[in-house]
This record gives structure tokens, C-alpha cells and sequence, in this order.
């Protein structure tokens, strides 16, 4: 047999309100306050978002340059400071434009090895903000039905900016599908 038992009714008429003292008020205060400070004392609470401060700073692009090296063989994104750098990469096409690393950092886009012509990579903008360096791009693939001669290729886009030190790098690639690389976005 099951027993049921009446709600009581919570009705705003029939509620009592609850009857403080000053000195309820004020040590109930005290207590929140308390318990709040120690418990985020030296802990990052999980769920709130910190808002930076910083802002982001465009970096203008000075040269840019793209094509096919197949020294590049893989898909990244880098910053190279050096002329050391570069020659580590056994890039013998990169090594032909002209960088002044004293004062310039070269940026580099791959995509790495595809097997058809139609597809081309383009970096659109770079920013920095605090110790990133935030890449905006384009990747293209070729369309489904475009002709397209079967050979390797090894698409990069590199641009030359004014010379960062950050090695905390983040990439916004945008994929795209079927321009021409006259179209480039």
C-alpha cells in the first residue's frame, strides 16, 4: 500500500516571513563573505572567463610570396628567425627571397604533399596578441569535377613581417574548395 501525503500549501498568504535581528543580518554577512574569500583564495574558479586586457596588433604583411617546394612535405605553420632556421627546412626555393632577418621574420604556410595541381594556400593577415601570434589563412582544394594534372605538389604561402620572437603560434585556416589560384581570397 502506498501512502500519500498533502503538500503543504506554499502560497504567498500563507507563508510567514522570516523574522532577522541586526546581529543575524550582520553575522550571516560574515559568513557568505568568509566562505567566498577562502574558497577562491589561490584557485582559478572552472566556468568564468578572463577578459584580456591586451590588444591584438595587426602586423603588416611586407612581402608575400607562394608556391611549391618539395621541401615541404608536411603541414605547418612557422616562424623562422634566422637564415639557419630556413636552411634547416632544406628549402631551396625559400632561400631565394630576399629576408633581412636582422629586422624581419619569415612566416610560412605549408600544406604539405597533395597529389594534384589545385590546391594553393594563402595567408591573409597576422596578428599578435600578448605571447601569440594569431595567423588568418586560405587553403584550396580543387573542386570536385575541375581537371587537374596528377603530379605532387607542395603548396606554401610564406610572408615576410617585422621580426617577432614568439614561438606560441595559432593558425585560423579557412578551407575552400574550387578557386582558381588567380582567385586567391
Amino acid at each position: 500500500m502506498t501512502r500519500v501525503t498533502a503538500k503543504p500549501d506554499m502560497s504567498t498568504e500563507h507563508r510567514r516571513p522570516l523574522k532577522m535581528g541586526r546581529r543575524a543580518v550582520t553575522l550571516l554577512a560574515a559568513v557568505v563573505i568568509a566562505a567566498t574569500a577562502s574558497g577562491l583564495a589561490g584557485c582559478k574558479p572552472r566556468g568564468i572567463i578572463v577578459i584580456s586586457r591586451e590588444r591584438n596588433e595587426a602586423l603588416p604583411i611586407l612581402k608575400h610570396y607562394n608556391g611549391s617546394d618539395p621541401a615541404l612535405t608536411y603541414p605547418t605553420v612557422l616562424l623562422i628567425n634566422s637564415p639557419e632556421e630556413l636552411a634547416e627546412l632544406g628549402s631551396t626555393e625559400l632561400a631565394t627571397h630576399l629576408v633581412d632577418f636582422n629586422n624581419e621574420s619569415l612566416l610560412l604556410l605549408a600544406l604539405g604533399e597533395k597529389p594534384t595541381t589545385g590546391y594553393w594556400a594563402r595567408i591573409n593577415g597576422v596578428q599578435r596578441k600578448g605571447e601569440h601570434l594569431y595567423v588568418q589563412g586560405t587553403a584550396n582544394r580543387p573542386a570536385e569535377f575541375e581537371p587537374v594534372t596528377q603530379v605532387l605538389t607542395y603548396p606554401y604561402s610564406a610572408v615576410v613581417i617585422k621580426k617577432q620572437y614568439i614561438r606560441k603560434i595559432r593558425s585560423e585556416i579557412e578551407s575552400v574548395s574550387g578557386y582558381a589560384a588567380a582567385q586567391q581570397k
